[in-house]
């Protein structure tokens, strides 16, 4: 998934749908360093706009499966931080 315009509600429906209560978006450079080794596997989706109550991301409005832009690359990769509990610690700074 391309970080483009992904916050967190996106962040709260991909961590539920992975079973978890919520979830939070990490800074664009830890996110990069975890996926900097990674396979190069398309990317599916971008332009995500979830309200939050969706059950997974696929609910979620977006262009499409497979329509994202030249600048979405694998550095450009979404990293979560996903939670067991509701009342965690903060979400970290964008």
């Amino acid at each position: 998934v391309c970080s483009s315009r992904f916050g967190q509600e996106d962040a709260h429906v991909a961590c539920r749908q992975l079973g978890y209560a919520r979830g939070a978006v990490l800074r664009q450079e830890l996110a990069a360093a975890l996926t900097a080794s990674a396979a190069d596997p398309p990317q599916w989706l971008a332009g995500l706009a979830c309200q939050g109550s969706e059950a997974r991301l696929a609910d979620c409005a977006n262009p499409g499966w497979g329509i994202v832009t030249a600048n979405c690359t694998h550095a450009s990769d979404v990293g979560l931080a996903c939670y067991m509990d509701v009342q965690g610690p903060p979400p970290p700074p964008p």
